[in-house]
């Protein structure tokens, strides 16, 4: 339904627009919550990205548009004074109003929702540390290139719960599209899915659209290799075993396991607590294999890019010969960051090719009106190298 400035409700229904004008026929959706001019401005707005409105086309007057929606003549001329003054259209006294030619079009705004305020004010406070982490890097450089801005905020996931709609307007009225950082803020994405308002997660989440990786086949690939070059006793070496990707990574290497006849369960595995660091994971490893009755393994699967440092920290001082005592696959961009190894075998992460397709299947949904899709898998790689002492 929709509501007047007055609070008092209009006949429902679509509202159909159609002019003489060469216009295709376009269609308002309502929500009661709105003002009625913010969604007079956010539909013309949509017609615009999607090129139902053309650019350098005749947008109908005050009193047109009024009549046909049912609003009154000021709701009308709020909604197009606010366009006007976004740049994105132009009124010429005694001529009307017109879409803005396309090199003149106000960028479009987007924004990255932390659901932690300690991680929202490092974004914040350190663009470069920010610029520098994979997918944000590849959010900004798809942004930038599409002429678009790209902004970091924070929301409470407690406050978010108690008033989603709050935050929902605020995301619409500030902003053409968004991305979450999982799914924590559900309740917000609940308000804006009802919107059709564009919105995508970083992070995997069971209800909204999210990009992802091709995790369980990259760590399929990954451990047949190292059975293909002669490696039976593996040791896999994680971080919080009740996760759900931590699940996903053992069974890809176990059924590589079955695949060769070679035993893989449980105790082939040395597990970390989450909050574990580097010197915590070194010292449990070297306690571990300081014992006589444990065995160097064929070779390491490593599932973080940190577990593997500390087990090259370790094979320095126990003298193991890597690869050729024992191999070690790595997991993780920042593996070929480190000044610790030259070559490293490893997988290879695209976070950054995942941060520009989330983008970019943003942009098309406010550009273009294609939808976004529920999920979206790109491809990790394979590096193949050799690590020694």
């Amino acid at each position: 339904m929709l509501y007047n400035q007055n609070y008092k409700p209009v006949p429902t229904g679509t509202f159909f627009l159609h002019f003489n004008t060469g216009y295709n026929m376009l269609t308002v959706c309502s929500q009661k919550q709105d003002f009625l001019y913010r969604q007079t401005r956010d539909w013309l707005v949509r017609q615009m990205r999607t090129g139902k409105l053309k650019h350098g086309s005749k947008l109908p007057g005050e009193r047109a548009l009024a009549d046909i929606l049912k609003i009154s003549r000021n709701t009308a001329r709020a909604a197009l004074q606010g366009l006007a003054e976004e740049g994105l259209i132009e009124r010429i006294p005694s001529r009307g109003a017109f879409v803005k030619h396309k090199g003149e079009v106000r960028q479009t705004k987007l924004a990255l929702i932390f659901p932690e305020i300690g991680i929202s004010q490092e974004y914040l406070q350190y663009s470069n540390w920010a610029a520098a982490s994979e997918m944000q890097r590849g959010l900004i450089h798809e942004s930038m290139i599409n002429n678009s801005v790209l902004s970091f905020q924070y929301f409470s996931i407690e406050d978010s719960i108690k008033n989603p709609a709050k935050y929902a307007d605020k995301l619409v009225n500030e902003y053409d599209g968004v991305f979450f950082v999982g799914d924590q803020h559900e309740a917000i994405m609940n308000k804006l899915k009802s919107r059709q308002y564009p919105f995508a997660t970083v992070l995997k989440c069971a209800s909204a659209p999210y990009i992802t990786y091709n995790r369980q086949e990259i760590c399929l690939e990954s451990a047949r290799y190292l059975i293909a070059c002669g490696a039976r006793d593996i040791k896999m070496l994680i971080r919080d075993a009740d996760s759900f990707t931590w699940s996903v990574k053992f069974n890809a290497v176990k059924q590589a396991c079955e695949e060769n006849n070679i035993d893989f369960s449980d105790k082939n595995v040395i597990a970390f607590p989450d909050s574990s660091d580097r010197k915590d994971e070194y010292l449990k490893l070297k306690d571990f294999f300081s014992d006589s009755s444990s065995k160097l393994p064929d070779a390491f699967y490593c599932t973080s890019p940190e577990i593997a440092f500390s087990v090259l920290q370790l094979a320095e001082e126990m003298n193991w010969k890597i690869p050729k005592e024992t191999m070690l696959m790595g997991y993780g961009n920042n593996m070929r960051l480190s000044p610790m190894v030259s070559k490293l075998t490893h997988v290879e992460l695209p976070h950054y090719e995942m941060g520009c397709a989330v983008c970019r299947s943003i942009l098309d949904k406010i550009i273009s009106d294609k939808e976004i899709p529920e999920v979206q898998e790109i491809k990790a790689k394979l590096i193949i190298g050799k690590t020694t002492r």
